[in-house]
């Protein structure tokens, strides 16, 4: 077991229900032309996908966040959800809910080569 897989432990995670469905901006197919956007939004300079999320933040409809297809496995989406989302009592859980978890994690932080701050 390497040093990502014993330390995966010492993270905590938390699960917040939601108090209603979420409301996203969909960037993951014809959103992206909606707002004018291509593909580059989600894999090109993150200075660009930074000034997009702000703009969608600020949108006078007040999105709970994105939808968006993940830069390093396009097959997979993603969700930044953004502070405002309706949600109900956060619990926090503690350590990440065993080895089982622990093991699925590291299995994908592995594979793209990337570890937990």
């Amino acid at each position: 077991m390497g040093l990502l897989r014993r330390s995966l432990p010492l993270y905590f995670s938390t699960v917040s229900p939601l108090a209603k469905p979420l409301t996203l901006v969909d960037l993951t197919g014809p959103g992206l032309a909606t707002i004018g956007a291509d593909s580059r939004l989600s894999s090109g300079d993150y200075r660009t996908a930074q000034r997009w999320s702000t703009a969608i933040w600020e949108h006078p409809r007040q999105p709970h966040g994105i939808l968006y297809l993940s830069r390093h496995n396009p097959k997979l989406l993603c969700a930044a959800i953004f502070e405002r989302a309706p949600t109900a009592n956060v619990k926090k859980l503690g350590s990440f809910l065993g080895p089982d978890l622990v093991a699925r994690t590291a299995i994908h932080l592995e594979r793209y080569g990337v570890g937990l701050v």
